[in-house]
């Protein structure tokens, strides 16, 4: 660790190489006010948790499923957890727990779907459910591709009242049935997220 520069009365900048992720540095730093380290003014413990990173690029509404490699040390019975089930969660069987293989290279699946255009940080924990301990971390950044918008429709709605709004639609796909999603998860209300259309087909 490196006292980089004392920038006014109060604060100083610190420099520090991390170690490899994912690690948790604990040390302690003491301030004196003379050069004789007589008079402690200021006594700090600093902790610096080193996460693995994995940086996402999704298109907005889509299911990406996305690898992490869980390394195994000895065989453990793990579960694993994010910060925000909304945006990242685990599809079966690691949405419940599993053994981790010892002395390997474990490979886990996580789904991601993301309705923000906006860049999101997600943490990922595996944490053994025999002794509660954190196994592994990670730090998915998910980076979201906004879809163009193809038609406009306006809508004019009463304030406190709900509106019935329908729009013409054809399926220019192969597919028979598709979903329907929106990025507004507060406003509308969609009474049918899978619809049966032929390929070509109109439907209103």
């Amino acid at each position: 660790m490196c006292i980089r520069d004392r920038l006014n009365d109060k604060e100083i900048s610190v420099s520090l190489k991390t170690l490899n992720a994912p690690k948790v540095i604990r040390f302690g730093l003491l301030a004196y006010g003379d050069s004789y380290y007589g008079n402690l003014i200021g006594n700090w413990q600093i902790e610096i948790y080193c996460f693995v990173g994995l940086d996402v690029n999704v298109n907005m509404g889509q299911l990406t499923t996305n690898k992490l490699v869980l390394p195994g040390d000895v065989t453990r019975h793990v579960k694993c957890y994010t910060s925000d089930p909304s945006l990242a969660y685990f599809p079966p069987p690691y949405d419940n727990k599993f053994t981790l293989q010892p002395a390997s290279m474990n490979s886990i699946n996580v789904n991601i779907r993301s309705f923000n255009p906006k860049t999101q940080s997600v943490q990922v924990n595996c944490v053994d459910v025999n002794t509660k301990e954190l196994i592994y971390s990670w730090v998915v950044k998910v980076q979201t591709t906004s879809p163009e918008v193809s038609k406009i429709f306006p809508i004019n709605s009463k304030l406190g009242q709900d509106t019935l709004a329908s729009f013409n639609f054809v399926n220019k796909s192969m597919e028979y049935t598709i979903s329907v999603s929106y990025t507004h998860l507060t406003l509308p209300t969609i009474y049918s997220v899978q619809i049966s259309v032929g390929a070509g087909s109109f439907k209103k």
